[in-house]
Protein backbone atom coordinates (compact mmCIF):
# COMPACT_ATOMS: atom_id res chain seq x y z
CA UNK A 1 0.00 0.00 0.00
CA UNK A 2 1.20 3.23 -1.16
CA UNK A 3 1.28 6.29 1.65
CA UNK A 4 1.18 9.97 0.52
CA UNK A 5 2.96 12.71 2.54
CA UNK A 6 1.13 16.20 2.78
CA UNK A 7 3.11 17.59 -0.05
CA UNK A 8 1.40 14.97 -2.58
CA UNK A 9 -1.95 15.57 -1.73
CA UNK A 10 -4.26 17.95 -3.93
CA UNK A 11 -5.38 21.48 -2.39
CA UNK A 12 -8.59 19.74 -1.10
CA UNK A 13 -6.92 17.37 0.66
CA UNK A 14 -4.28 18.57 2.39
CA UNK A 15 -7.24 21.17 3.86
CA UNK A 16 -9.08 18.02 4.85
CA UNK A 17 -5.64 16.43 6.07
CA UNK A 18 -4.87 19.32 8.41
CA UNK A 19 -8.78 19.73 9.74
CA UNK A 20 -8.48 15.76 10.47
CA UNK A 21 -11.23 14.56 8.26
CA UNK A 22 -9.03 13.38 5.41
CA UNK A 23 -8.86 9.66 7.35
CA UNK A 24 -11.87 8.55 9.43
CA UNK A 25 -10.44 5.27 10.04
CA UNK A 26 -8.03 7.01 12.64
CA UNK A 27 -10.12 6.78 15.45
CA UNK A 28 -9.09 9.06 18.07
CA UNK A 29 -8.19 12.16 16.13
CA UNK A 30 -10.77 12.25 13.15
CA UNK A 31 -12.67 15.45 13.09
CA UNK A 32 -10.34 16.65 16.23
CA UNK A 33 -9.40 20.23 14.73
CA UNK A 34 -9.45 23.68 15.67
CA UNK A 35 -12.89 24.53 16.02
CA UNK A 36 -14.06 21.06 17.01
CA UNK A 37 -11.66 20.36 19.94
CA UNK A 38 -14.06 23.28 21.64
CA UNK A 39 -17.44 21.59 21.47
CA UNK A 40 -18.12 19.99 24.02
CA UNK A 41 -19.65 15.93 23.42
CA UNK A 42 -20.35 15.27 27.06
CA UNK A 43 -24.15 15.22 27.80
CA UNK A 44 -25.49 13.93 31.34
CA UNK A 45 -21.81 11.76 31.28
CA UNK A 46 -22.82 10.32 27.89
CA UNK A 47 -20.80 11.37 24.81
CA UNK A 48 -22.74 12.07 21.90
CA UNK A 49 -21.34 12.27 18.01
CA UNK A 50 -20.56 15.83 16.12
CA UNK A 51 -21.71 16.64 12.96
CA UNK A 52 -19.77 18.59 10.72
CA UNK A 53 -20.73 19.60 7.19
CA UNK A 54 -17.61 20.84 5.06
CA UNK A 55 -17.86 21.52 1.33
CA UNK A 56 -14.95 22.59 -1.03
CA UNK A 57 -14.64 24.20 -4.10
CA UNK A 58 -12.12 21.67 -6.26
CA UNK A 59 -10.31 24.35 -7.47
CA UNK A 60 -9.17 26.25 -4.46
CA UNK A 61 -10.12 29.93 -4.34
CA UNK A 62 -7.96 33.18 -2.99
CA UNK A 63 -10.40 35.09 -1.13
CA UNK A 64 -9.01 37.96 0.92
CA UNK A 65 -10.15 37.93 4.86
CA UNK A 66 -12.33 41.50 4.54
CA UNK A 67 -14.62 40.04 1.87
CA UNK A 68 -15.18 36.57 3.51
CA UNK A 69 -16.28 39.08 6.86
CA UNK A 70 -18.72 41.03 4.48
CA UNK A 71 -19.93 37.89 3.38
CA UNK A 72 -20.76 36.30 6.59
CA UNK A 73 -22.51 39.88 8.14
CA UNK A 74 -24.75 39.91 5.28
CA UNK A 75 -27.77 39.82 6.83
CA UNK A 76 -29.48 38.01 3.84
CA UNK A 77 -27.51 35.20 5.21
CA UNK A 78 -28.68 34.96 8.69
CA UNK A 79 -31.62 32.30 7.33
CA UNK A 80 -30.60 30.65 4.41
CA UNK A 81 -33.81 28.28 2.63
CA UNK A 82 -34.69 25.51 3.57
CA UNK A 83 -35.86 26.70 6.64
CA UNK A 84 -34.15 24.83 9.53
CA UNK A 85 -35.79 24.11 12.84
CA UNK A 86 -32.40 24.73 14.54
CA UNK A 87 -32.39 28.21 13.73
CA UNK A 88 -30.09 30.64 11.37
CA UNK A 89 -27.39 29.54 9.20
CA UNK A 90 -24.85 32.17 10.76
CA UNK A 91 -24.51 32.85 14.35
CA UNK A 92 -23.58 36.47 15.15
CA UNK A 93 -20.34 36.53 16.87
CA UNK A 94 -17.20 36.84 14.38
CA UNK A 95 -13.90 35.97 14.85
CA UNK A 96 -10.89 35.76 12.37
CA UNK A 97 -8.16 33.45 11.84
CA UNK A 98 -4.83 33.67 9.58
CA UNK A 99 -7.29 31.17 7.60
CA UNK A 100 -10.90 32.35 7.18
CA UNK A 101 -13.72 33.93 9.52
CA UNK A 102 -15.71 31.56 11.78
CA UNK A 103 -19.17 32.79 12.70
CA UNK A 104 -19.71 31.03 15.74
CA UNK A 105 -22.20 31.71 19.33
CA UNK A 106 -19.47 30.66 21.98
CA UNK A 107 -17.13 32.62 23.96
CA UNK A 108 -14.28 34.81 22.78
CA UNK A 109 -12.17 32.24 23.01
CA UNK A 110 -14.04 29.67 21.63
CA UNK A 111 -14.90 28.14 24.03
CA UNK A 112 -18.57 26.33 24.66
CA UNK A 113 -19.29 26.42 21.07
CA UNK A 114 -22.71 24.83 19.68
CA UNK A 115 -22.74 26.17 16.49
CA UNK A 116 -20.04 27.58 14.11
CA UNK A 117 -19.84 28.44 10.35
CA UNK A 118 -16.66 28.62 8.98
CA UNK A 119 -15.56 30.42 5.75
CA UNK A 120 -11.34 29.80 4.81
CA UNK A 121 -9.64 31.99 2.09
CA UNK A 122 -9.32 28.66 -0.16
CA UNK A 123 -13.14 28.93 -0.56
CA UNK A 124 -14.48 26.34 1.94
CA UNK A 125 -17.37 26.03 3.64
CA UNK A 126 -18.00 24.62 7.10
CA UNK A 127 -21.06 24.25 9.20
CA UNK A 128 -20.89 22.62 13.06
CA UNK A 129 -24.00 22.61 14.67
CA UNK A 130 -24.54 20.79 17.98
CA UNK A 131 -28.33 20.60 17.55
CA UNK A 132 -28.31 17.98 15.26
CA UNK A 133 -27.81 15.30 17.82
CA UNK A 134 -28.32 14.73 21.48
CA UNK A 135 -28.90 12.30 24.37
CA UNK A 136 -32.05 11.40 25.32
CA UNK A 137 -33.32 8.81 27.48
CA UNK A 138 -32.64 5.48 25.38
CA UNK A 139 -28.97 7.39 24.46
CA UNK A 140 -26.88 9.20 22.06
CA UNK A 141 -28.71 10.34 19.29
CA UNK A 142 -28.79 11.71 15.61
CA UNK A 143 -31.37 13.73 14.16
CA UNK A 144 -31.76 12.89 10.37
CA UNK A 145 -34.21 15.34 9.30
CA UNK A 146 -32.47 18.32 10.86
CA UNK A 147 -28.91 16.70 9.53
CA UNK A 148 -30.59 16.68 5.75
CA UNK A 149 -31.76 20.29 5.97
CA UNK A 150 -28.58 21.87 7.28
CA UNK A 151 -26.70 19.80 4.42
CA UNK A 152 -29.30 21.15 1.91
CA UNK A 153 -28.44 24.81 2.87
CA UNK A 154 -24.71 25.19 3.05
CA UNK A 155 -25.27 23.53 -1.41
CA UNK A 156 -27.47 26.67 -1.80
CA UNK A 157 -25.29 28.89 0.35
CA UNK A 158 -22.19 27.34 -2.09
CA UNK A 159 -24.29 28.28 -5.24
CA UNK A 160 -24.36 32.02 -4.87
CA UNK A 161 -20.62 31.64 -3.56
CA UNK A 162 -19.25 29.85 -6.46
CA UNK A 163 -20.79 32.18 -8.67
CA UNK A 164 -18.86 34.81 -6.86
CA UNK A 165 -15.55 33.02 -6.70
CA UNK A 166 -16.25 31.40 -9.99
CA UNK A 167 -16.17 27.83 -8.85
CA UNK A 168 -18.64 25.00 -10.18
CA UNK A 169 -17.27 21.72 -9.60
CA UNK A 170 -17.34 21.09 -5.10
CA UNK A 171 -16.79 18.57 -2.73
CA UNK A 172 -19.11 17.63 0.51
CA UNK A 173 -18.03 15.70 3.20
CA UNK A 174 -20.72 15.04 6.19
CA UNK A 175 -18.72 13.83 9.19
CA UNK A 176 -20.28 12.16 12.06
CA UNK A 177 -18.14 11.88 14.83
CA UNK A 178 -18.26 9.51 17.92
CA UNK A 179 -21.44 7.59 16.11
CA UNK A 180 -20.70 4.20 17.44
CA UNK A 181 -24.06 3.07 19.57
CA UNK A 182 -26.23 6.32 18.85
CA UNK A 183 -29.13 6.10 17.28
CA UNK A 184 -31.34 7.71 14.42
CA UNK A 185 -34.21 9.83 14.99
CA UNK A 186 -36.37 10.84 12.57
CA UNK A 187 -35.88 9.02 9.46
CA UNK A 188 -37.42 9.33 6.05
CA UNK A 189 -41.27 8.39 5.67
CA UNK A 190 -39.57 5.76 2.89
CA UNK A 191 -38.27 3.86 5.72
CA UNK A 192 -41.30 3.24 7.47
CA UNK A 193 -41.57 -0.28 6.41
CA UNK A 194 -38.21 -1.31 7.59
CA UNK A 195 -39.04 0.33 11.02
CA UNK A 196 -39.08 -1.67 14.55
CA UNK A 197 -39.93 -0.40 17.90
CA UNK A 198 -36.36 -1.22 19.02
CA UNK A 199 -34.14 2.44 17.84
CA UNK A 200 -31.40 1.14 15.01
CA UNK A 201 -27.98 2.28 16.09
CA UNK A 202 -24.66 2.54 14.51
CA UNK A 203 -21.54 -0.05 14.73
CA UNK A 204 -19.19 2.28 13.35
CA UNK A 205 -17.50 5.02 15.49
CA UNK A 206 -17.27 7.21 13.08
CA UNK A 207 -18.98 7.79 9.66
CA UNK A 208 -17.96 10.11 6.31
CA UNK A 209 -20.29 10.96 3.09
CA UNK A 210 -18.62 12.46 0.14
CA UNK A 211 -19.75 13.33 -3.23
CA UNK A 212 -18.84 15.31 -5.82
CA UNK A 213 -21.38 17.60 -7.76
CA UNK A 214 -22.18 20.73 -9.02
CA UNK A 215 -24.14 23.04 -6.61
CA UNK A 216 -25.63 25.01 -9.32
CA UNK A 217 -27.34 22.19 -10.83
CA UNK A 218 -30.60 21.63 -8.63
CA UNK A 219 -31.09 18.26 -9.65
CA UNK A 220 -27.29 17.25 -8.49
CA UNK A 221 -27.90 18.97 -4.94
CA UNK A 222 -31.16 17.01 -4.70
CA UNK A 223 -30.16 13.55 -5.48
CA UNK A 224 -26.71 14.35 -3.14
CA UNK A 225 -29.31 14.82 -0.36
CA UNK A 226 -31.35 11.61 -1.17
CA UNK A 227 -28.06 9.70 -1.26
CA UNK A 228 -27.00 11.10 1.99
CA UNK A 229 -30.36 10.18 3.14
CA UNK A 230 -30.04 6.73 2.54
CA UNK A 231 -26.42 6.47 3.26
CA UNK A 232 -27.20 7.82 7.30
CA UNK A 233 -30.33 5.66 7.44
CA UNK A 234 -28.26 2.46 5.74
CA UNK A 235 -25.54 2.97 8.55
CA UNK A 236 -28.40 2.99 11.40
CA UNK A 237 -29.79 -0.66 10.34
CA UNK A 238 -32.65 0.94 7.88
CA UNK A 239 -32.41 -0.37 4.29
CA UNK A 240 -35.06 0.06 1.26
CA UNK A 241 -34.70 -1.19 -2.21
CA UNK A 242 -32.58 1.23 -4.75
CA UNK A 243 -33.02 0.20 -8.05
CA UNK A 244 -30.30 2.02 -9.91
CA UNK A 245 -29.40 4.41 -7.91
CA UNK A 246 -25.80 5.58 -7.43
CA UNK A 247 -24.97 6.77 -3.98
CA UNK A 248 -21.88 8.83 -2.90
CA UNK A 249 -19.01 6.76 -1.04
CA UNK A 250 -19.29 6.15 2.55
CA UNK A 251 -16.62 6.02 4.55
CA UNK A 252 -16.61 4.36 8.21
CA UNK A 253 -14.69 3.07 10.60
Amino acid sequence: MTTLDRHQLSPTDRELFDLRYLDPTDGDAFARNLLTSHFNPDDAGRVRPLVTIYAAPDEPADIQLPRLLARLTDQGLQSWAPASPNGSLVPGLYRTTSGGVIAHDGNRDLSRVSHAFTLRTTGSVELLDGGLTGVLSDGPTLFLRATLIRAAQVLSYVVSFGEQTKRDAWTLLVNVRDAQGAQLLDPHDRFRDSMTTSPRRSLERHLQFRRRLRPSDERERGETIDRLDEFLSFAFGYSEGRGQSRPGELVAS
